[in-house]
């Protein structure tokens, strides 16, 4: 009788720890994203520079207005501060083809690239030739730190394998760029509703004080419009 006893008391111990090690685990919380304030002045575009008196009518010829916040860097047809195509509010801000030139040239029935394209990548972490809409001053941001990037687009009428970007360019505290980041690129192509992207979390790297925002057309020679609304770019954080 003595030796069952012995043999149960040890079983009896792990039984008892495999019960409780579970209770005490499922007590600690998972974590979960916090974001931060928008930092984006004029998120949704809806205050202009240039308003016009009165207020243009949707539809009318008036356009382009200049939104609040922002300017735009690169060649196309047409910046538009938009109040016939939106996400929220009244206005957008579209980018109606570009003039830019595209990657390849694709005349002769084979594509080679572009020559000029070396000198575009060179210059572009200062100034883009394909079209973005910018803001206007640097967003202060803290190196190290985590922040996500989202917003709203609709396309229209753009050519097979051409879309859109959102680019952070990453500046120091006299403006110098310290890196530029293409953080969401879609080659798209056609016509597309309303949809919202967004890039979770990325770190400002060492040396910057300040965050460009650009949100731009991809290269492309036709006419095909992109529009953008209801930016947020802020902190990022897990609690």
């Amino acid at each position: 009788m003595s030796c069952r006893v012995r043999s149960a008391l040890p079983a009896a111990l792990v039984l008892a720890a495999l019960v409780v090690a579970p209770a005490g685990a499922a007590t600690k919380k998972p974590k979960h994203v916090v974001l931060g304030p928008n930092l984006v002045v004029n998120s949704s575009f809806e205050q202009s520079d240039i308003e016009g008196n009165p207020a243009a009518a949707p539809g009318s010829q008036s356009q382009p207005l200049l939104p609040t916040g922002w300017r735009f860097e690169g060649l196309t047809v047409l910046f538009d501060h938009s109040q016939n195509v939106h996400h929220s509010g009244k206005r957008a801000a579209a980018i109606s083809g570009s003039l830019s030139g595209g990657t390849s040239f694709c005349e002769t029935g084979s594509c080679v690239p572009n020559p000029t394209n070396p000198v575009k990548d060179t210059a572009g972490t200062r100034f883009m030739l394909p079209p973005h809409w910018k803001s206007e001053t640097p967003i202060a941001v803290t190196a190290g730190k985590a922040y996500q990037l989202s917003f709203w687009v609709s396309t229209s009428q753009l050519t097979v394998g051409k879309g859109f970007d959102g680019i952070v360019r990453w500046v120091d505290g006299g403006g110098a760029t310290v890196a530029q980041q293409k953080l969401i690129d879609f080659a798209v192509g056609g016509t597309q509703d309303w949809k919202k992207y967004t890039y979770p979390k990325v770190a400002a790297p060492a040396g910057a004080t300040g965050a460009v925002l650009l949100l731009g057309q991809s290269d492309d020679l036709w006419t095909g419009q992109v529009v953008f609304d209801d930016v947020y770019f802020g902190t990022y954080t897990l609690a």
